[in-house]
């Protein structure tokens, strides 16, 4: 690309020098020469030398080039000030007020892991004292979705920079990743949600997130097993006692992974479990999810499993039923997941081929394109009592607030209803577990 424009003005050669930085030229300047030869001399002087004193580069800047600079340039307070009083001095303006730093100027980086930490986030403290439930967990999670943006966007975009047009860009961007909608859209309320509150609460002036749309899609198909998979299940050895008690529990009381493991043994009561607390390891222990407690039946047979694992505890009567190596921290809750992935593949293994790799990785792929984990007994909980009783009744032992009756019905439980859920536990269930039947 030329960094010199040279023409004729009559018989004198003139040329104009391109500025590097904007792309745009300097008004035009004559060589004084008639031969293009001599003026190509004085050119090439120019641009090592630079302009005469008379009219340097610097004297020959037009007034784009100063825009140009104003918009790119980085200014500190007292350069400004200086900017300020020049304009002032030469009475283009009378004063100026120098906005301070807002929040909008931050760094998007710098903005959602202020928001997203648990510890010092505004936005959490708010929740908090509004009694709204939102967990160190939670924030951790969305923490490390942040290298998402930062990967995309890169380090250094304002959130004053930031607009819909780029928050769509980068959902389709996700999406070409192959990544499922709603696997998009936890994603994106790490950016949205921070942002609509700021907004609301007037800190930013800007709200990209307006009008933005969210994916939709299927969720993922869980699977459950079916009543002769799960005797079969429980008829197995298990290697880890503390995951198949666990694995019992939560297929007769829907329980959650970490309302098990978060139970002591005064949560069990002679009929019943008292759903008091729930444990996650960024949390430690804390009230279940919506934040209510609930109370749920318990099989004769389960409970019986329940106490005899808690007699094995190094911990005592205080300590989790489902004890870890610490008394202050239970068993590790993926150690369940693991327990029971193991079982399934063990019940499909050929006759002599236990230690086939290739086989156990084939019918682990199987169960996985099943949909089958942990989190599948509450399903299996759900679809075998809604069979038996109404749908309100299984939502006050699965704790499950799906739509605005379940919500108006949560907090009216009473004994006729716990009895008549009891019931349809013992009928569902007793019969599917070998040991129950013997008993």
């Amino acid at each position: 690309m030329s960094r010199y424009s040279l023409f004729k003005r009559g018989k004198i050669y003139y040329a104009q020098i391109k500025n590097p930085d904007t792309g745009k030229y300097f008004s035009a300047r004559s060589t004084g020469q008639t031969e293009e030869s001599e003026a190509l001399l004085i050119v090439s002087d120019w641009l090592r030398n630079g302009l005469p004193e008379k009219e340097n580069l610097r004297q020959s800047i037009d007034i784009d080039t100063v825009f140009y600079a104003l918009r790119m340039v980085d200014l500190q307070k007292n350069e400004i000030i200086k900017l300020i009083d020049l304009m002032v001095a030469r009475k283009f303006i009378e004063s100026a007020v120098i906005a301070e730093d807002g929040p909008d100027t931050e760094t998007i980086e710098s903005f959602l892991k202020r928001i997203w930490d648990y510890d010092t986030s505004p936005y959490v403290r708010e929740k908090k004292a509004y009694g709204q439930s939102i967990g160190k967990r939670h924030c951790y999670e969305m923490t490390n979705r942040i290298k998402y943006f930062t990967d995309h966007f890169g380090t250094e975009i304002r959130l004053r920079d930031l607009t819909r047009s780029d928050l769509e860009s980068f959902q389709f961007a996700l999406k070409e990743k192959g990544l499922a909608a709603r696997t998009i859209n936890i994603i994106m309320n790490v950016i949205t949600v921070p942002i609509r509150w700021a907004h609301l609460k007037g800190l930013i002036r800007n709200n990209p997130t307006e009008g933005l749309r969210r994916f939709s899609g299927k969720p993922k198909k869980r699977d459950i097993l079916t009543p002769e998979e799960v005797e079969k299940v429980f008829s197995m050895p298990w290697h880890d006692e503390r995951a198949r008690v666990a694995n019992l529990v939560a297929m007769t009381t829907g329980l959650r992974q970490g309302e098990i493991i978060a139970l002591k043994l005064q949560d069990i009561l002679e009929d019943r479990i008292l759903v008091r607390h729930s444990w996650s390891y960024a949390d430690g222990l804390k009230k279940p999810k919506n934040g209510e407690e609930r109370t749920v039946p318990l099989l004769p047979s389960i409970r019986k499993e329940i106490l005899k694992l808690a007699s094995k505890s190094p911990w005592g009567k205080d300590g989790f039923i489902f004890y870890g190596l610490l008394q202050n921290q239970p068993y590790d809750g993926t150690q369940l997941t693991k327990g029971l992935k193991k079982v399934l593949i063990n019940m499909r293994l050929p006759e002599g081929k236990t230690i086939d790799k290739n086989i156990r990785r084939e019918i682990e792929e199987e169960w996985m394109e099943r949909g089958v984990c942990f989190h599948s007994w509450r399903h299996y909980y759900a679809k075998h009592l809604a069979d038996k009783i109404e749908l309100r009744k299984v939502q006050l032992a699965t704790g499950h607030k799906s739509g605005i009756m379940a919500e108006h019905y949560a907090n009216h439980t009473g004994e006729k209803d716990f009895s008549e859920l009891a019931g349809a536990v013992e009928t569902a269930f007793s019969n599917i577990l070998p040991f129950a039947k013997e008993a």
